[in-house]
């Protein structure tokens, strides 16, 4: 508890200076979004589902947002990576596979975002955010139904691509068809978890290099929402025994297809 609350205020103190430094509404805003979002990721899950149209209404392009977005997420991932790799809980030589195939579908993911134009990008991240969105409520059902061992060597390879591809070309949901993934190959939940975390820092990493050499990245929209996100996610961690998941699980939806609505509005 201390440590949690040594973190937050080491990021508060962060986020005062360099919002000394470029001061901006936007800035706050965006700080508030990754608070936020992180809590409900958290306690629930789903927290892109929140960034990501948060940030195209504040003006952000659909690219730049799902760029930031990478930072934010891989970064956290990269923490939860060292961590397992240091706790022994993960070993390089079982997934060096999964960093490999994972990295690079990042990078291709990224490469297709970027050459779609802005309003291709719009239309596309509302259509995979309903899809995302209905993966989220319903996984529950998925994950409590039988799932049966039955990958193919082929889609042992195939399937970690696709999902990197996804993650690092736009990323909401990816951590939960990741799980699904792991989780029909006979992984226990918590063990899904923990290579979904592999695959999230690896895709993120790889899409981060392909968005940053594109010019895609702009540290003033990275770094409020990165901070925003390392406190909320503290809050929520502590805040985890007393919040009901069922208020969530309704007002994630409805939060979401607002949303949606206005950015289809604004469009």
């Amino acid at each position: 508890m201390k440590a949690s609350l040594i973190y937050c205020i080491l990021s508060v103190i962060s986020f005062i200076l360099f919002y000394s430094y470029e001061p901006s509404h936007v800035m706050s805003l965006l700080f508030i979004v990754g608070f936020l979002a992180s809590i409900v990721g958290t306690i629930y899950g789903g927290g892109g589902l929140i960034t990501l149209p948060a940030m195209m209404l504040l003006g952000i392009p659909v690219q730049m947002s799902v760029a930031t977005n990478k930072f934010s997420s891989g970064l956290a991932a990269f923490v939860n990576f060292m961590t397992m790799l240091y706790q022994g809980k993960i070993t390089l030589q079982n997934i060096w596979w999964l960093l490999c195939t994972a990295f690079c579908g990042g990078v291709f993911g990224a490469f297709v975002t970027v050459k779609l134009s802005t309003e291709v990008m719009n239309i596309v991240a509302c259509i995979l955010l309903l899809f995302t969105l209905v993966i989220t409520v319903k996984r529950k059902k998925i994950v409590a139904s039988k799932i049966q061992n039955s990958t193919s060597k082929r889609q042992l390879t195939i399937l970690p691509l696709l999902i990197g591809m996804y993650d690092g070309g736009f990323g909401p949901g990816s951590s939960t068809m990741s799980i699904l993934y792991f989780l029909k190959r006979g992984f226990s939940y918590l063990k899904a978890a923990e290579y979904t975390r592999v695959l999230i820092f690896s895709s993120c990493s790889g899409a981060f290099i392909w968005f940053y050499l594109t010019g895609f990245i702009n540290w003033g929209y990275v770094w409020p929402i990165t901070i925003g996100s390392i406190i909320g996610s503290q809050l929520g961690l502590n805040l985890l025994p007393y919040i009901s998941v069922k208020y969530l699980e309704r007002l994630l939806p409805i939060i979401l297809v607002l949303l949606i609505f206005q950015v289809l509005w604004n469009n």
